[in-house]
C-alpha cells in the first residue's frame, strides 16, 4: 500500500472514530419560542392569517352541519369524498347520503379528511400519507373541509417532528403540511387560489 493512501485511510478512520459524537450535537436544543400556554389559540390566529377557516365546532353533529351549510352556500350539490379515517367515518350524516368513503376522484369538488396535528407556530396543518389519508385528498378538490381536535395541535414544528419520531409505526412515507388555500404569484405577480391544491380551506376545530 503506497504511503499517500495509508494516509487517506487513516484520516478517513480518525474521522469515523469521531462520528459517535454528531448526535450528541444534533440532540442539543436550540432557543425555542414559548407557544405552550395557549398553542390552539395562535393556531386560530396564525390559520387565519393565512387566509384559512376555522370553525370551533362542539360536536361531530355540528360538524357535519358547518359542513353542508357551507356546500349549500357556495352550490355544491354533489358527493363529497370522506377519508377513511375514524373521526370522518363517526360523522352523523344522518339522512345525508352524500359522504363517500374513498379517495379524491378529479371531478370531486369537495372532500372531509382528518389532520395528523396542527401546528401553533405557523397555523398549518399535518396531513401523513397512509390508508386512512390519502395523499391525493390534500391536492385535488377545490374545498376542502379538514377535522382537527385540539389536542392534536403542537406548540411549534420541533414538536412535530419528535411526535413523529414517537409514533410506533414509525415516520409516513409522506408529510404534508398545509398553511392556508394554494396560492402562486408567478403569473404577473397577482395572486391566484387553487394553483396546485384546494381554493377553500375549512378547519373543523373539535374539541377533542
Amino acid at each position: 500500500m503506497s504511503a499517500a493512501r495509508e494516509r487517506i485511510l487513516a484520516r478517513l478512520r480518525s474521522a469515523a472514530s469521531g462520528a459517535d459524537a454528531i448526535p450528541d450535537l444534533a440532540r442539543r436544543a436550540s432557543p425555542l419560542p414559548d407557544w405552550v400556554r395557549d398553542p390552539a389559540g395562535r393556531f386560530v390566529d396564525r390559520a387565519r392569517t393565512a387566509q384559512a377557516e376555522v370553525m370551533a365546532v362542539d360536536s361531530r353533529a355540528h360538524a357535519v352541519a358547518t359542513i353542508l351549510d357551507t356546500l349549500e352556500q357556495v352550490g355544491c350539490d354533489g358527493p363529497v369524498a370522506g377519508a377513511p379515517h375514524p373521526l370522518v367515518e363517526g360523522l352523523l350524516w344522518t339522512g345525508q347520503p352524500r359522504l363517500a368513503l374513498r379517495n379524491a376522484e378529479p371531478e370531486d369538488a369537495a372532500c372531509v379528511t382528518a389532520a395528523y396535528a396542527g401546528i401553533a407556530e405557523t397555523g398549518s396543518l399535518v396531513l401523513l400519507s397512509g390508508p386512512q389519508s390519502p395523499t391525493r385528498m390534500n391536492f385535488l378538490p377545490d374545498l376542502f373541509f379538514c377535522l382537527l381536535p385540539r389536542s392534536r395541535i403542537v406548540p411549534r414544528q420541533e414538536d412535530l417532528w419528535q411526535q413523529l419520531r414517537r409514533e410506533p409505526r414509525g415516520m409516513p412515507r409522506c408529510v404534508n403540511l398545509i398553511t392556508g388555500p394554494s396560492r402562486t404569484a408567478d403569473v404577473e405577480q397577482t395572486i391566484q387560489l387553487g394553483a396546485h391544491g384546494p381554493r377553500r380551506v375549512q378547519i373543523l376545530l373539535l374539541p377533542e
